[in-house]
């Protein structure tokens, strides 16, 4: 399970390519399934990793989000509709 904390809210969350492929490989090697958390402003929603086709594009990011360093990095990324989500009340 990972969980990401948003300062702003999107109907649409993102997720990096890289981080879905390590929740995939942890989950499977310990036979379990691989859960994304999102909190927002707007509240805090879940995803079933397995249940959602993910359309991956190449984007151009901030290389950190939390620190100084500037540097932008081409990060592979998709997101989650919250529609298609559950949300903890």
């Amino acid at each position: 399970m990972e969980l990401k904390c948003r300062r702003t809210h999107y109907d649409r969350l993102l997720i990096e390519k890289s981080k879905y492929d390590r929740l995939n490989k942890a989950a499977e090697a310990r036979g379990m399934l691989p859960v994304y958390i999102c909190s927002t402003p707007h509240g805090i929603w879940g995803f079933s990793l397995p249940k959602h086709e993910i359309t991956w594009e190449d984007r151009e990011m901030p290389a950190t989000t939390d620190f100084d360093n500037q540097r932008t990095i081409t990060k592979t990324v998709g997101y989650l509709d919250t529609a298609l989500g559950f949300q903890f009340a």
